[in-house]
């Protein structure tokens, strides 16, 4: 089985772009250099970043890395795109290292922060 259905963008500009953040407005997820984010209420957005490593062989260090990748990837996002920055605004934000074996995701380590 191959992973969920969502828009995938690596451009933070031009239309597709547009559509992913209207998806992500209307409480769909979307998929932005691998990080997986949705809208997960009011106050909170979820970013899954998917791990480069076998389930087995993920240590608290590497989970830390991949996390604080993604945060940075996040980070740079919104210091791009100013729609995305406004959508994110205020709420917080939570990482969580996953991994998908085909049927679901798998959580593996989670940190929280405020944008």
């Amino acid at each position: 089985m191959s992973e969920p259905l969502e828009l995938s963008v690596d451009d933070p500009h031009g239309q597709r772009f547009e559509v992913a953040l209207e998806l992500l407005r209307e409480g769909r997820p979307i998929s932005y250099r691998g990080i997986h984010i949705f809208l997960r209420d009011p106050e909170l957005v979820e970013c899954g970043v998917i791990t480069k490593w076998a389930p087995a062989d993920i240590t608290e260090e590497i989970a830390r890395g991949e996390m604080l990748s993604g945060k940075d990837t996040i980070d740079a996002l919104v210091a791009e795109n100013s729609s995305f920055a406004e959508i994110v605004s205020g709420r917080d934000m939570r990482f969580s290292l996953i991994s998908w074996d085909g049927m679901a995701y798998t959580e593996f380590y989670r940190m929280d922060g405020k944008v």
